[in-house]
C-alpha cells in the first residue's frame, strides 16, 4: 500500500530466507505467490556460497496442484486474516455455514440461469475435493441450470467434511492429551536447535567470527 511502506515489507523476505537457510532447506512447499521469496533465498544462498564457502543448498519451491486457492469471497486468495477461509478443523456444520453464502458465478442471479463453471470459485474448489464424476455432473448441471448453486455448494460441503474428517478426529484426540503434543514440540525444537547451532558454527567459522 502506498501509505504503508513499513520495514516489514523489506525485512520479511530476508527473515523468510534466513528461516530456510538456517536449516539448509532444499525444497520448500509454498503457494504460487511465494515463488519470488524462494528465488530471493536462492540468490542469498548463492552469493554467500560464492563469497565464503559452499554451505547452503539453493532451495527450490515445491508447489502442489493447489498452488493458488481463492477465498470464499471469490476475490483474493484464501486467508485467515481476511476471514474468507475454511478451517481444516472446521466441523461439518461450520463448513456449510461458511460455504452457503460464498461467492459463485455472477451470471447466475436466478436458479434457472445457466452458468459458466470455469469462472465459478466454488467449481474451482470442487477440483480439489470432489470425484471426477461429481465434477462432471456439477459442470453439466451448472451449464444447463439443472442444479442451483445451493446444490453445488452442498455437494462440496459434504466432500470437504469427509476429506478433513481424519485430520479433525486426530486433532481432537491430541487435544484430549496435550502432553503428546508438547513432547512432539520439544523433540522438534531440540532437533531444530541442533541443526541451527551446527549451521551457525560453520557460518561463523567461514566468516572469521569465531
Amino acid at each position: 500500500h502506498e501509505k504503508n511502506l513499513n520495514s516489514g515489507l523489506l525485512t520479511y523476505p530476508i527473515l523468510q530466507a534466513a528461516d530456510i537457510l538456517l536449516y539448509r532447506g532444499e525444497a520448500v512447499p509454498v503457494g504460487e505467490d511465494q515463488v519470488q521469496h524462494i528465488e530471493l533465498s536462492r540468490i542469498i544462498a548463492r552469493k554467500w556460497n560464492n563469497r565464503f564457502t559452499p554451505l547452503f543448498p539453493e532451495p527450490a519451491e515445491k508447489i502442489s496442484y493447489g498452488k493458488r486457492i481463492k477465498g470464499l469471497d471469490g476475490q483474493a486468495k484464501m486467508s485467515k486474516s481476511m476471514d474468507n477461509f475454511i478451517d481444516v478443523l472446521e466441523e461439518p456444520d461450520g463448513i456449510w455455514e461458511k460455504l452457503r453464502p460464498a461467492f459463485t458465478d455472477p451470471a447466475r442471479l436466478r436458479r434457472t440461469d445457466p452458468g459458466t463453471p470455469e469462472i465459478c470459485n466454488i467449481h474451482s474448489l470442487h477440483s480439489y475435493f470432489s470425484s471426477a464424476d461429481e465434477i462432471a455432473d456439477v459442470e453439466e448441471g451448472c451449464r444447463s441450470a439443472a442444479i442451483g448453486c445451493f446444490q453445488c455448494k452442498r455437494i462440496l460441503a459434504d466432500n470437504l467434511a469427509a476429506h478433513f474428517a481424519p485430520i479433525r478426529e486426530r486433532a481432537n484426540e491430541l487435544l484430549e492429551d496435550r502432553t503428546v503434543v508438547r513432547e512432539i514440540l520439544r523433540a522438534g525444537a531440540a532437533r531444530a536447535q541442533e541443526l541451527a547451532d551446527e549451521t551457525m558454527s560453520e557460518v561463523r567459522k567461514a566468516m572469521g567470527l569465531t
